[in-house]
């Protein structure tokens, strides 16, 4: 059986409106417009954090490569999340609401030196270019590293084989190179070139989801007096429905963004 008829897809003839055109290319509305200019917006802070790998000789994996490539690296990395910066993905639009569906920018395997030796190391890295983080962000970093990680480093910890148990331990942080975002677009505006440096790289900052969480909750909400603070987008649930159901009261769909500071941990 043909696979027009296994999935009843339509005849082109009944798909002829505006909206439905733009519906199938994931474009719903307000959040959709702010995606789309992800995507024609050059990522700072990734392309800081691929020139740190290299800098650091780690690698990036590249179509058609085998271990020989890797040769005199010390550890190699691929990009490993949905990036709306590179790919526009209309089934984003869906499920960029849902924490499940959520992957980190990177994956870092390395080499690391312990007075004990080498030892290999996993690290999952989510990068920003900018000290702002958006309070939904956050909250997909925190579930992640509850729901995803520690579980995961729990069950290699009591079941797996002693000699695998160092190299499938994940850590998952927080790049944060806080002038990328605010340098490139700069150099944009002026219509300059911009590239990263290693006075970006002197900056960045990494912060674990624990240390994030304490940061987060020791920072108060300013974005009601700073407008770039405050996100306009909704989400795409009903705040009515979501009040209602028992133990998320006082759920509401306010998109915010605090700013990251690490002065925020030195009681912490």
């Amino acid at each position: 059986m043909s696979l027009r008829h296994l999935w009843r897809i339509a005849d082109p003839s009944y798909v002829s409106s505006e909206t439905q055109t733009k519906a199938m290319l994931g474009i719903f509305g307000k959040d959709h417009e702010r995606f789309r200019a992800n995507i024609d917006m050059r990522n700072f802070g990734e392309e800081i954090f691929e020139f740190d790998m290299l800098s650091n000789q780690i690698k990036r994996f590249e179509r058609g490569w085998q271990w020989e490539d890797f040769k005199g690296s010390v550890g190699s990395f691929q990009r490993f999340g949905l990036d709306p910066f590179e790919n526009h993905i209309p089934n984003a639009v869906a499920f960029t609401h849902d924490a499940n569906f959520y992957n980190p920018d990177y994956s870092v395997l390395y080499w690391k030196r312990t007075k004990n030796g080498l030892e290999l190391i996993n690290k999952l890295v989510e990068v920003k270019g900018t000290r702002n983080i958006k309070n939904q962000d956050y909250d997909i970093y925190v579930n992640y590293q509850k729901n995803v990680i520690n579980p995961h480093n729990d069950k290699v910890m009591k079941y797996a084989k002693d000699h695998f148990v160092p190299k499938c331990l994940v850590e998952f942080e927080l790049f944060l190179y806080p002038d990328a975002y605010a340098t490139g677009f700069k150099a944009n505006k002026d219509n300059t070139p911009w590239n990263p440096t290693i006075h970006h790289l002197e900056k960045l900052e990494i912060y674990t989801v624990d240390e994030l969480e304490a940061i987060w909750n020791k920072t108060p909400r300013t974005d009601h007096q700073n407008v770039r603070l405050r996100k306009n987008t909704k989400s795409i649930f009903d705040p009515k429905k979501v009040n209602a159901i028992d133990g998320i009261k006082n759920w509401s769909d306010d998109h915010y963004k605090k700013a990251i500071h690490r002065s925020a941990l030195e009681n912490y």
